[in-house]
């Protein structure tokens, strides 16, 4: 435990780290929609990935919600930044 916290009902709790496990990059011998299955098999709760363009947002919506996972990060299409830049990802934290 790293502290305690007091939640909105006054009751208090250990306050633990959570890890999001990078599904774009963790599981790679498993094909991209497999990796949701092996994230809840391995005890994580958070997924995030960098490049979800390998599914259609329903497929992962999906897998989502079959294994009771959240996705915390995602990494979107990149683009250039000015006249010749360099490229760029933009990312997202869903609410």
């Amino acid at each position: 435990m790293v502290g305690r916290i007091k939640e909105r009902n006054g009751e208090e709790r250990g306050l633990m780290m959570k890890f999001a496990v990078n599904v774009s990059t963790i599981f790679t011998e498993a094909p991209f929609l497999a990796r949701f299955a092996k994230a809840k098999q391995h005890g994580f709760s958070l997924v995030e990935c960098q490049f979800p363009y390998a599914a259609a947002p329903e497929a992962v919506a999906a897998e989502l919600e079959e294994y009771g996972l959240s996705l915390v990060f995602d990494q979107l299409a990149g683009r250039r930044l000015g006249k010749g830049g360099a490229r760029t990802g933009d990312s997202s934290r869903p609410s």
